[in-house]
């Protein structure tokens, strides 16, 4: 029997005070399991609060996930719902892009202005290696691909013909001269600007922060817009592209973009546009935005949502797929005008027929057995252009067959596809929400948000029994 109890106690022996342990050792060591007890009591309680904390947040917060390719609408959907409720946060966040934004500005300019600083100085050039190449017999600094081509066109046309009418902005001999010392001169405020820019977003919140900049901000819009056309001088000069090339330095893309887009970018009311945020904002993956709906006629209370914008769902599903635990709804986006452009996983496969499979996994997802779903089928505005100038759905799609190849046909197709295989997926009693749309807009948005708000009434109905 006391060999039994030894077993069962095994851990027993280290908790036995020591054998010739003093009056004064036991008191201590009394003491300290005492405080001990005392901080683990103390975690313990933190820990209920914190649990009836998020019992008591999440008790009226609705939860929505946000699927879709990148220009299908899903980025466009969450700003809509952030702009209609939650603006004031939206704005704080599109302010400090804004900082975000001059900084890359500031940055090119600082690295323009060391190099014609070394270059005056006579320093070493860097060691020759294949990837410092890469820049080396372009007419420009930097790379053009992300430029549409027309555009692009323009700009370069622009800027050769400024060139050849100012002499001033050209070297024969390609050296550096007295007006480039004018340059360092005239442009030396940049430093200071961009160093402490640079000092309070190391030091601050999150981009996304609702956190804005203050003096740094606009010291910054300040010094760009006193200097905006010593800016550009810099940046079109063919002697300092010709130093770029020589010192193998190649700016950021987004600081090549900015830089051209400068008139833009310092303009009285300038917001970033969703364009010059991608260009900064490297995020892949998940974001959680919250937004607070306007207050009910009867309670008198507003309901929080929380969106996941799943921004790559092509990356690992076991990433994301836990943010479908407890959804209350699934809102899905697909671009009917990607239906020739080939998947990235599969190129015998279009992107929307890869979109259509997700689909049908989703709808068929065990974890989102309760939770409704929200259809949109988007850019029937390029869909129609593409038909228009005569591509043919067969062509990509062979189940098409010979159907009509106007838009409506087109459209009512790709509709009854999904709504075929959401019908599938989700068995009796269960249907999804579907809307076609040109864009997504504020209307767009309303339509969203009444589909939740349908969806949790006939949850609701369900659970009390009613139907």
């Amino acid at each position: 029997m006391a060999e039994g109890t030894r077993r069962d106690h095994s851990f027993a022996i280290f908790l036995k005070p020591p054998a010739n342990e003093s009056s004064a050792d036991r008191a201590t060591r009394e003491a300290r399991a005492s405080e001990a007890k005392k901080r683990s009591d103390a975690i313990d309680e933190e820990l209920r609060k914190e649990r009836r904390r998020l019992t008591k947040t999440q008790r009226g917060l609705l939860k929505v996930v946000l699927v879709g390719d990148s220009g299908s609408g899903r980025e466009k959907m969450v700003k809509q719902l952030r702009m209609r409720y939650a603006r004031e946060e939206l704005d704080a966040e599109l302010a400090r892009w804004k900082s975000v934004i001059q900084l890359r500005i500031l940055k090119g300019v600082v690295t323009i202005l060391d190099a014609l600083q070394s270059e005056l100085d006579g320093d070493a050039l860097p060691e020759t290696s294949e990837d410092t190449h890469s820049n080396g017999a372009t007419e420009v600094p930097f790379d053009t691909s992300f430029y549409p081509d027309a555009v692009l066109l323009g700009q370069l046309e622009q800027s050769s013909s400024e060139n050849e009418d100012t002499d001033t902005l050209v070297d024969d001999d390609g050296s550096v001269q007295d007006r480039h010392l004018r340059l360092l001169t005239r442009l030396a405020p940049i430093r200071h600007a961009e160093e402490n820019l640079r000092k309070w977003l190391d030091t601050s919140s999150e981009p996304n922060s609702t956190c804005h900049a203050g003096k740094e901000s606009q010291e910054a819009t300040g010094v760009i817009t006193r200097c905006q056309e010593h800016i550009k001088i810099l940046w079109r000069d063919e002697t300092v592209k010709a130093v770029l090339r020589k010192r193998r330095i190649k700016l950021e893309e987004s600081a090549q973009f900015f830089l051209e887009e400068i008139g833009r970018i310092i303009s009285r009311g300038y917001a970033p546009s969703d364009e010059d945020v991608a260009l900064v904002c490297s995020r892949v993956g998940i974001k959680e935005y919250r937004i607070k709906l306007e207050q009910t006629v009867k309670s008198n209370t507003s309901r929080s949502m929380c969106l996941y914008d799943i921004g790559d769902w092509r990356m690992a599903r076991n990433t994301w797929t836990p943010y479908f635990e407890g959804v209350d709804a699934v809102m899905f986006f697909a671009s009917l005008s990607s239906f020739d452009d080939h998947s990235p996983q599969d190129p015998e496969t279009s992107q929307l027929e890869d979109s259509l499979l997700l689909w049908g996994a989703i709808c068929g997802s065990w974890s989102l057995k309760r939770s409704g779903f929200v259809l949109f089928l988007t850019n029937c505005d390029v869909l129609r252009r593409k038909l228009k100038r005569g591509s043919r759905i067969r062509d990509y799609i062979p189940s098409f067959g010979n159907r009509p190849n106007d838009p409506q046909t087109v459209e009512k197709y790709f509709k009854d596809k999904f709504r075929s295989m959401a019908k599938q997926e989700l068995g009796e009693g269960r249907a999804a929400y579907i809307y076609l749309a040109s864009t997504v807009d504020i209307k767009t948005a309303g339509n969203a948000i009444l589909a939740v708000k349908d969806i949790l009434l006939r949850e609701n109905i369900k659970r009390t029994t009613l139907v």
